[in-house]
């Protein structure tokens, strides 16, 4: 009997000879389901910040229905980013309310949430999952506080109070131009201070400083929300004008005192000085202290203004009146004054003319000749406060003129006095001898200075090219003068004129004293063996000779070389330095051992004009040869050639093109082109072996180590060797040939199998195909000796490997079994619980296994295998 029947006999009271009989089987009953938990319905979510600070937080308010039919002790909640739950965090509830806050959560984030009831042991299934981003931080902090700026040093100087919030995280600090105009500076600021310094403002203003700013501090959080605007204005005082102005005056210069209270931002003070309250001059100074030069007599006063380094001026403060009593012309003989030793130097004091068109420098000179020293002055009446002073040397017989031009001058000259610094001099009207400084020639007469010697002119100006030229002056200080009008003081010279012998001359690489001698040129000459002199001579019409002798005559050329000189025909010619020099000298180039014939270049006398040189052309590293005409350069004569070496045959190593032969070729001596380069007529190319072409260019064809190129072709019997190869055509029609961009790969014994690797300039796209024209498409393989092959992946770890989407247009086989097919349709979307969890066959109830079913349906769906 079956285990599972339950026997049943019924025993009837009869007599003792009765029995019993088997009345009924049945089947033992099912033992009772064991209870459940309905799963908690109608899970709501909200969200708010938990915190603003440094790291926020966000919560989650959840709130659910009670399940019908029990009241559970408490409820169990899970939350996470992933809406599998993969990281099961759990939050009891002792108390059975239907609700909780989730906190300390990231904001703007993502979060899924469920929750199940709990009653003894037993524990109901997950309510469906609901999801909500948190809360993102917008709490702004609050505004900066006590917001203030100091510009009085010329540095923008802003503080403010920070906000006490925790979301703080700096200050930004905008400075504007104005308010609505142009940004100049932002930065970040933690302090509650922040300098903007003149160099930056010098910086941001390209160059124009700005003394008035619109400054902006806006408080920021972590999560970069703001606070409101705090705005303020900034503008920099100008200085305070001077406390007063004194003056003391001297000659024709004022020096001016300036009083204090000008501010802490000073620049430069700014000095006037004013005739009659018309501006006459200006000078900037740094100093308290300063001169300024007045031009004529008057009643003068001194007005000064403060300047900040922002170009702000204070008001401007004057001066008391003062006059100014200008030295005159006449009064210029008490303004010259020399401070010197007790000796004296023999120099005269004579005046520049105004320069014109044709002596722009005005280099006139008046001179006084005598057998002393003497200082004179000239003035042209014409000039005002101009005087044209120049020093030279000389004697001689006196100066007899009394203009220049048609211009009279006034000279003054006078004696030193006793005291041996001081010179008073006298007008002289009438332009006669003047007056002598008597003072002597000797080397004990000279006018030696000490260190501390100053020669000062006052009040005397150089209008036109002024020069000092000093002879025999030995000065230990520069002349110094108050008035130089802006011009130039130009070192030392030698006026023509005044000597026998005009010659300067350097004595062993001194600038020495002038000789009389038959020489009327400039020398310059060591007094060492081998000397190198430059020299002019006037005995054969001006010559200019290089010595290479210790004794030398440049009047007949004895022991110089390479002189250029002229003949009487007009024209410059080099001379080749033997004996005597005239019109029968050889006409030739400079040599350099007298013979004409050799290592020279010359210019043919006569015929056709060419340059001849007689040796090797030398070109440098840092040169090139250029044939600047309009017809090719020839070289040669009969047969025009650049030969490579001596050797005299026909066909040696040259370049060569001519009418003969109509190549251009390289080639090596000796045989007819037995190895070179050739370029023919024909427009090949050829690098010839004996008559075997290596390499020709022929009709558009190339041919590397084979024949037969056509026209476009390169044809090459090697390998080719290349780091990058461009293909590139016009148009094309799909064929091998003519599909722009693209490299056919041909058999080696079929040149119908093609390999074709292209780019379809129409879908712009890059494409590889096999081929066997006129027959069918054939296929590629890949990676078949192997190695693996990505698709978006530059490590393929599989055969294939794709990074990325894969679009399948049939059917996905596994060994030739189909694995994933088209997407079957029809299936409706199920409702309620989607469970994934596992469950025991035995004892699964169907609303659990149609969660499962849900789940399977959704996951199938979404991956693509199924669909409505």
């Amino acid at each position: 009997m079956p285990k599972d029947k339950i026997q049943r006999r019924i025993d009837i009271m009869l007599p003792s000879n009765a029995g019993s009989a088997l009345v009924e089987t049945t089947s033992d009953p099912a033992p009772p389901a064991i209870p459940t938990i309905p799963a908690p319905a109608n899970l709501t979510l909200t969200t708010a910040l938990g915190r603003s600070a440094v790291t926020p937080t966000a919560l989650i308010a959840a709130t659910w229905d009670i399940p019908d039919s029990v009241t559970p002790q408490r409820y169990a909640i899970q939350w996470s980013i992933n809406s599998s739950f993969p990281d099961g965090v759990t939050s009891g509830m002792d108390a059975p309310q239907a609700s909780a806050t989730i906190d300390g959560l990231k904001p703007n984030t993502l979060y899924y949430v469920r929750v199940a009831a709990l009653y003894r042991s037993m524990q109901s299934p997950w309510s469906d999952a609901e999801s909500i981003t948190t809360q993102e931080d917008t709490t702004p902090p609050d505004s900066v506080t006590s917001a203030a700026g100091d510009f009085s040093t010329g540095d923008l100087v802003l503080t403010w109070t920070n906000p006490i919030n925790e979301n703080l995280k700096d200050v930004r600090v905008r400075v504007y131009a104005s308010n609505g105009g142009t940004l100049l500076r932002e930065v970040y600021s933690t302090t509650g201070r922040y300098v903007w310094t003149v160099t930056t403002n010098f910086l941001d203003t390209g160059g124009t400083p700005d003394p008035s700013v619109y400054v902006v501090l806006t408080a920021r959080s972590y999560n970069n929300i703001t606070s409101s605007d705090v705005t303020l204005t900034v503008t920099k005082s100008a200085p305070t004008a001077p406390a007063s102005v004194s003056v003391t005056t001297f000659s024709s210069g004022i020096i001016a005192a300036i009083g204090t209270g000008t501010g802490i931002d000073l620049d430069y003070y700014l000095v006037t000085l004013y005739l009659s309250g018309v501006a006459q001059n200006t000078v900037r100074t740094t100093t308290r202290t300063t001169i300024i030069e007045a031009s004529v007599s008057g009643s003068y006063t001194v007005g000064v203004k403060a300047y900040d380094r922002f170009g702000q001026a204070s008001s401007e403060t004057m001066s008391s009146s003062f006059s100014m009593d200008i030295l005159t012309t006449a009064e210029l003989r008490s303004g010259i004054k020399y401070t010197d030793s007790v000796g004296n130097n023999a120099t005269t004091l004579a005046v520049l003319k105004d320069g014109t068109a044709d002596d722009p420098l005005g280099t006139e000179v008046s001179y006084l000749g005598s057998a002393s020293w003497r200082w004179v002055i000239a003035e042209r009446p014409t000039l005002d406060r101009y005087r044209h002073v120049t020093i030279i040397a000389g004697t001689g017989s006196g100066y007899l003129g009394t203009s220049v031009d048609g211009v009279t001058y006034t000279y003054y000259s006078g004696s030193l006095g006793s005291d041996g610094r001081t010179l008073t001099a006298v007008a002289n009207e009438a332009a006669a001898q003047a007056a002598a400084i008597n003072l002597p020639t000797t080397s004990t007469g000279r006018w030696d200075l000490p260190d501390s010697t100053e020669i000062r002119f006052i009040k005397l100006g150089f209008k036109s090219a002024a020069i000092v030229n000093l002879y025999e002056f030995y000065p230990r200080r520069y002349f110094q003068t108050d008035d130089l009008d802006a011009e130039v003081i130009r070192g030392m010279s030698i006026v023509a004129g005044q000597f026998t012998a005009n010659t300067l001359s350097a004595l062993s690489a001194d600038l020495g004293s002038i000789t009389a001698g038959t020489v009327t040129g400039a020398t310059i000459q060591t007094s060492t063996s081998g000397a190198r002199t430059v020299m002019s001579s006037a005995a054969n019409g001006g010559l200019i000779g290089y010595n290479n002798s210790d004794t030398y005559n440049p009047s007949t050329g004895t022991g110089t070389y390479q002189i250029l000189w002229k003949k009487t025909d007009g024209k410059l010619y080099w001379a080749n330095g033997i004996g005597a020099l005239g019109d029968s000298g050889v006409v030739f180039s400079p040599v350099h051992n007298g013979d004409e014939t050799k290592n020279g270049l010359g210019w043919q006398n006569g015929g056709q004009v060419q340059a001849v040189v007689y040796g090797d052309v030398v070109v440098n590293s840092m040169a090139k040869v250029e044939i600047k005409a309009a017809y090719n350069g020839v070289f040669g004569t009969t047969n025009p050639r650049i030969t490579m070496n001596d050797y005299a045959g026909t066909f040696s190593g040259m370049i060569e093109f001519d009418s003969t032969w109509t190549y251009l070729k390289l080639a090596e001596r000796g045989a007819y082109l037995k190895y070179g380069l050739l370029i023919d007529g024909d427009g090949s190319i050829g690098y010839q072996s004996g008559q075997v072409y290596g390499l020709q260019v022929s009709n558009g064809g190339i041919n590397i180590g084979t024949t037969g190129a056509a026209t476009g072709e390169l044809r090459a019997s090697g390998k080719l060797y290349s780091p990058a190869v461009v293909l590139q055509s016009d148009a094309g029609d799909g064929s091998a040939t003519t599909v722009p961009g693209q490299l056919g790969i041909v058999g080696a014994t079929n040149p119908n199998l093609l390999g074709l690797i292209g780019f379809d300039t129409t879908t712009k796209q890059l494409y590889i195909q096999a081929l066997e024209s006129g027959v069918a498409w054939k296929n590629i393989i890949l990676a078949n000796n192997g190695g693996s092959v990505g698709i978006g992946s530059t490590s393929p770890s599989e055969k294939l490997a794709v990074s990325g989407n894969v679009n399948i247009s049939g059917v996905y086989k596994n060994a030739g079994t189909q694995v994933v097919g088209t997407r079957k349709t029809g299936w409706g979307a199920p409702t309620g619980t989607a469970t994934r969890t596992a469950f025991a066959t035995g004892s699964v109830t169907t609303a659990q296994l149609a969660e499962r079913v849900k789940a399977l349906i959704d996951d199938l769906t979404s991956h693509g295998l199924i669909g409505t």
